[in-house]
């Protein structure tokens, strides 16, 4: 009578309460990382038009590098890249769901 595959009332409860908890975790996770990028795009204006925080001059390889937000798109670029990479080669290598199966 004790079915591990379904759960009575109480315990049903029990679980969706604490998957909420972590839904509030994970909301307060994302809120957080986004407040880290917005202060970091004020920190690249800042840099970048007042000067204000940092006094010393960035040493510059390349032109593109003394754009606003130059590093930004570079990170951004590179994410989209890997991801589009990724999902190339997992058509390569993924394997039918019954391949070790013999």
């Amino acid at each position: 009578m004790n079915d591990p595959g379904h759960l009575n009332p109480e315990e049903e409860h029990m679980d969706i309460s604490s998957s909420q908890e972590g839904g509030k975790q994970v909301d307060l996770l994302f809120k957080s990382f986004y407040l880290g990028c917005i202060l970091l795009i004020f920190v690249e204006i800042d840099m970048q038009v007042t000067n204000l925080l940092f006094e010393e001059h960035r040493h510059e390889y390349h032109d593109l590098e003394g754009l606003l937000g130059f590093y930004l798109w570079y990170a951004f670029g590179g994410i989209v890249l890997l991801v589009v990479i990724a999902k190339v080669l997992r058509r390569i290598l993924m394997r039918p769901e019954n391949y070790y199966d013999v």
